[in-house]
């Protein structure tokens, strides 16, 4: 496999985990900060709670172009020359 190609797909693939697990355990976590802090974690929470949205809107649509991505440079990476009189 390409070293690009290879780079790609496990970014693909840490994208998707950390977007499946944002937008499973996500509202858990801002319910948990409304918990413990009381009324001190709006600000936080808040914040946290965009930085979530925006990960759970861009991590699994970017994972699915670096498959695409690695899909294109594996079909178009050069192929290494095999001869006939090459010993194993």
């Amino acid at each position: 496999m390409h070293p690009i190609a290879k780079r790609c797909l496990t970014w693909a693939i840490v994208l998707v985990v950390v977007g499946v697990l944002v937008s499973i355990f996500g509202p858990d976590i801002v319910w948990w900060f409304d918990d413990v802090l009381g009324a001190n974690a709006e600000v936080g929470a808040s914040i946290f709670s965009v930085l979530m949205e925006i990960i759970r809107s861009f991590a699994l649509p970017l994972a699915a172009g670096l498959v695409a991505a690695t899909i294109i440079i594996q079909t178009l990476a050069p192929r290494p020359l095999v001869t006939g009189d090459e010993e194993d």
